[in-house]
């Protein structure tokens, strides 16, 4: 369960993003979609025919997590994931914060290219603390990605992403995971997380104008820009097969800087948010032509 040598030149990440709020209501609040196709030309000739050994991986996802970014309550939450990439010689090390991702440049122990995340709407119906405060659309995040991996056993990740439709701002996500076998078949991976964000990504979710704060009961609060949160996740990853594994994981986080300092946070909402839950993955091999 090592990381392996370069990987992914063929990629395709279909993500949908759901909730349940009681048993008998799951709630889908969105997807995204990532393809690519590489084909070539020369002069005078028809596109080669290529044939790419590929991999299809099926995820579920059940996890307990903040009713939204802040909140003080919790509740469950399904989501499912289906990726398909190019296969490689091994297996290279990823986490359940990565984004969709694409590599531009793969040199193995440096990849870089680009990455897309869904952004779900946010109204009054995922909390009673939100009332009153304008709804934030759903929309995406698209930008680049760095992967250095300085040793076999430790990789670092950097996201910076601008928002489309849900926010006008830009969010960086910084990761540092180490991951080792401390069985044939279970790894242990974990390591720090922080996020940083500008005012327009603030102003989305945790600015409070005075119309809203009328609205509301809450103070006015207009953010800048800074850090958002910092924390750390572990997860532990069992390879039942060559085809089946299985996760839980665990991730904390504190909001800090302007999103710490919102009214929506001080006076209803929580710095500290938690979230655990399990993942089961099956893969498929198969070929495109």
């Amino acid at each position: 369960m090592s990381r392996a040598p370069p990987s992914a030149a063929l990629f395709l990440r279909f993500l949908e993003c759901g909730r349940v709020s009681s048993i008998s209501r799951i709630d889908l609040s969105g997807y995204c979609h990532f393809i690519s196709r590489y084909g070539g030309r020369r002069a005078g000739k028809r596109p080669a025919l290529l044939v790419r050994r590929l991999v299809s991986e099926r995820r579920r996802r059940g996890f307990s997590a903040p009713k939204f970014e802040g909140s003080s309550h919790n509740e469950f939450k399904f989501s499912p994931l289906i990726s398909v990439g190019r296969q490689s010689a091994g297996q290279r090390f990823s986490s359940r914060n990565d984004n969709p991702s694409f590599a531009l440049v793969d040199k193995g122990a440096f990849r870089a290219g680009i990455v897309g995340k869904f952004v779900p709407s946010r109204d009054d119906s995922d909390g009673s603390e939100l009332k009153g405060l304008k709804k934030v659309k759903w929309g995406a995040e698209a930008g680049a990605f760095l992967e250095v991996y300085p040793t076999d056993f430790l990789r670092a990740r950097a996201e910076v992403r601008q928002g489309i439709r849900s926010h006008d701002g830009i969010v960086a996500d910084l990761a540092v995971d180490a991951f080792t076998d401390i069985a044939p078949d279970l790894q242990l991976s974990g390591g720090p997380r922080a996020t940083f964000a500008t005012s327009g990504y603030y102003d989305a979710y945790y600015g409070v104008n005075a119309k809203q704060a009328a609205a509301s009961g809450l103070d006015p609060y207009k953010p800048s820009s800074g850090i958002q949160s910092y924390g750390a996740g572990m997860a532990l990853t069992w390879k039942a097969t060559e085809n089946l594994s299985a996760s839980s994981f665990l991730e904390y986080k504190r909001l800090a800087g302007p999103a710490a300092d919102s009214s929506l946070v001080r006076e209803r909402g929580s710095k500290n948010q938690v979230l655990v839950g399990v993942s089961a993955t099956y893969k498929f091999n198969f070929s495109l032509r």
